[in-house]
């Protein structure tokens, strides 16, 4: 398979694979939420709850760390607020 984590061993890409961050997605989906959608335009438009399995849940922490005042809640599943060395075998 292709993905960011095989970037650096893949013959067919390598490094020009895009870095592409959890916080990129998060900004992106809030751009789409509120300027192309205009659903984040005053204070009873808040999300009222943001849910998150495993990725998900990064962009979860995300979104509540990085805009606090568009989100009341968050549910996060199998998500951690960081990767150690043991998610390493997974990814």
């Amino acid at each position: 398979s292709f993905s960011p984590s095989t970037m650096l061993t893949d013959s067919r890409e390598g490094a020009a694979f895009p870095h592409v961050t959890v916080g990129d997605n998060v900004r992106l989906q809030r751009t789409l939420l509120g300027e192309e959608l205009k659903f984040l335009s005053d204070d009873s438009s808040k999300l009222k709850l943001i849910y998150g399995y495993s990725m998900g849940g990064l962009q979860a922490y995300e979104w509540s760390m990085r805009y606090p005042n568009d989100v009341k809640r968050i549910a996060v599943v199998c998500g951690a607020s960081h990767c150690s060395e043991i998610n390493e075998v997974f990814l």
